[in-house]
């Protein structure tokens, strides 16, 4: 779960995607451009924007996979420290009410590497936090972003 964390930052875009890849495109530059208004950091800004293309292309090829049309409903909000992604949809549940840990098995020869799965992988590893329920139909996830990433287990906030 989400450990305690400071207030929320404030909202600083919501947008109603439809559930198709063009669209994620199309949201994907408008939430790069408001995290850079609000002057997040560049670097993180763009794993914040690789986090969101995971989660958002998650939704449309898995939760809406066996629907004709579907709606995603994104919420960014974010100061220059934090960036909170929330994305909301009436898609498939999780499989067992979770996401995926995102392990990789390690694999002695490249042939026998998975050809996908590399998402959740990338999600929780650039992600400070990620949260996920599902309440009245609607899957509602979470994703926390601070102002620098953890690198290799180690927190590297406030080192300098």
């Amino acid at each position: 779960m989400v450990e305690a964390h400071d207030p929320d930052p404030p909202l600083i875009l919501d947008l109603w995607i439809g559930a198709t890849s063009a669209e994620v495109r199309r949201s994907l530059g408008q939430a790069k451009q408001a995290l850079c208004a609000v002057g997040f950091d560049r670097d993180r800004g763009d794993e914040a924007e690789l986090v969101l293309a995971e989660a958002l292309n998650n939704v449309v090829e898995h939760a809406y996979a066996e629907q004709a049309n579907g709606w995603l409903h994104l919420q960014i909000l974010a100061n220059g420290e934090t960036a909170v992604l929330r994305l909301y949809d009436r898609g498939a549940e999780m499989p067992c009410g979770a996401p995926p840990a995102g392990r990789i098995r390690p694999s002695a020869r490249p042939d026998d590497l998975p050809e996908g799965g590399y998402g959740w992988h990338l999600i929780h590893r650039l992600a400070d936090a990620v949260c996920y329920d599902r309440t009245d139909g609607w899957n509602r996830l979470e994703l926390r972003l601070g102002h620098t990433q953890l690198r290799d287990g180690a927190d590297q906030r406030g080192s300098s």
